[in-house]
């Protein structure tokens, strides 16, 4: 439950939850889902008053587990929803809305930390101006742009923000190997799942190293090898495994220019490491390959170790704390098409935006937030874990449960927003993939939530929320009888231009 206060001109001022998430019959992971949505359930607005208590409740139920910004997609919808409502309320454009209220560069997150490199503005105006946003988008239209009222089909459009945290504090420990033939392993108990971290992980060493990226191995994780990695989840292996490889590399390059030194004679500040190579500054002849240092060591290879670990956390009682190392920002807008007469949906486009930091590798950002806001997309539409009255789950398999197609899937305009007032380093570095799925979510359930309304189902201004459900599967399979007695008659067009 959302409680929020507003002033006549829109100013945010007081924001009162209380959430509790069905987390099964164990505890398991439920938590920190509890800990994350209530950590996001300010939003990226600036509130000068908050009270959040959230809970993990147990229920006869499947365990919920950790899946996709766990806690976040639920948060999100909430607060993004009642912003819309706000809006409508007050007769505002929903984008002026929350421009005025976003939280920018200094300003203090709930938790009571002073916010940097905060991008909200931008990420805004993108997803608006990626989908032409105009005031007369918070109104519903018809196909040729008039207001909706008796035609069949009822075209708007939605935009969602999310804040989200990566687990904070974190470690992540790393191994560089230098061969005696010039390859590198890197050693790491990151996981690939698909993400393309092995990829960005090579990158990493094989530009830290100054070396080709051919040369770059990285290696699965094996508990009994690997150094320790505290988890692959929370968008933190880039940022955290990364800055381990970092140091790993500076430990290897330290090593190896104190043994060029003593091969060629010179001392160490006299040293160039560069293109897998060590010279001496001045005479390019002059010069030793990694492997030739490896092997000349007789140390068999060389071994440079670093760890990279985040400080912070929140207290559990207070909510107070650092919550995040850096606060994932993120963006969406789409357009959506509804038959009132079938209840066919129709996703006209889908313009996801986030702030990636500096990005290692465009290509796989881009995919990432492609598949994260088809991800969204199903479980707004799709997706949804049906219960019998005595919690058994009674759509346990693809027939039942929905996930959507290729067929399925929108046209996308992806837009990846990588400005940054940190210096090139690991620090300004950022993965992208759950701030869409979130986003995408909570964009379609906007624009759903906004449907019920508009069609007749008007509810309470104090909305109880459910968490991503705001048109159920059963809604769904109902749709076209809920639509056939919708008095169409309910739309007021002078409340909502």
């Amino acid at each position: 439950r959302i409680k929020t206060g507003v002033m006549k001109d829109g100013t945010l001022m007081a924001r009162e939850v209380s959430a509790d998430f069905n987390t099964g019959a164990y505890s398991d992971i439920g938590p920190v889902v509890a800990r994350n949505g209530g950590s996001a359930m300010s939003g990226p607005y600036k509130i000068p008053h908050v009270r959040i208590d959230s809970r993990a409740v147990w229920t006869n139920v499947v365990p919920a587990g950790a899946l996709r910004g766990f806690g976040v997609p639920q948060a999100v919808w909430a607060y993004e929803t009642q912003m819309d409502r706000i809006a409508e309320e007050l007769c505002l454009d929903p984008v002026e809305f929350r421009r005025k209220n976003l939280l920018r560069d200094d300003d203090l997150f709930a938790t009571g930390e002073k916010l940097a490199d905060i991008h909200y503005d931008e990420l805004l105006e993108r997803a608006a101006a990626a989908v032409n946003w105009s005031s007369s988008d918070a109104r519903w239209l018809n196909q040729d742009g008039a207001p909706a009222r008796q035609s069949g089909l009822r075209r708007g459009k939605g935009l969602a923000l999310v804040i989200k945290a990566t687990i904070t504090p974190s470690t992540s420990v790393a191994a560089l190997k230098l061969n005696e033939d010039g390859s590198l392993n890197v050693l790491t108990s990151s996981v690939e799942l698909g993400q393309g971290a092995k990829t960005v992980l090579a990158q990493i060493a094989a530009q830290a190293m100054q070396s080709p990226l051919a040369r770059v191995s990285v290696s699965n994780p094996d508990t009994d090898l690997t150094p320790y990695d505290q988890q692959t989840s929370s968008s933190r292996t880039t940022y955290s495994m990364g800055g381990a490889i970092g140091k790993a590399a500076a430990d290897l390059k330290r090593q190896l220019a104190e043994y060029a030194a003593e091969l060629l004679e010179v001392s160490v500040a006299d040293l160039l490491l560069e293109e897998g190579r060590v010279t001496v500054r001045g005479s390019p002849s002059r010069s030793l390959t990694y492997g030739e240092i490896a092997l000349r060591s007789n140390q068999g290879n060389l071994i440079g170790r670093g760890a990279f670990s985040t400080r912070g956390g929140l207290d559990l009682e207070t909510g107070q704390g650092i919550g995040s190392v850096h606060w994932h920002q993120g963006a969406i807008g789409c357009e959506v098409e509804v038959d009132v007469e079938t209840g066919k949906i129709k996703v006209l486009q889908l313009a996801p935006v986030v702030f990636a930091g500096r990005v290692v590798n465009p290509r796989l950002c881009e995919l990432q937030l492609e598949g994260c806001a088809v991800f969204g997309f199903g479980q707004a539409l799709f997706e949804e874990m049906t219960y019998g009255d005595h919690g058994q789950l009674v759509n346990p398999n693809l027939g039942d449960y929905n996930i959507p197609s290729f067929e399925d899937i929108p046209w996308m305009e992806r837009k990846i927003f990588t400005a940054s007032a940190r210096p090139y380093c690991h620090r300004s570095w950022r993965l992208s993939a759950m701030r869409s799925t979130t986003q995408s979510a909570c964009a379609f359930t906007i624009f759903l939530s906004r449907l019920k309304r508009y069609c007749g189902d008007s509810g309470k201004h104090d909305y109880v929320y459910g968490g991503l459900g705001v048109i159920s599967t059963a809604e769904r399979n109902l749709f076209v009888r809920f639509l056939t007695y919708v008095r169409n008659d309910r739309y007021s067009a002078s409340r909502r231009q």
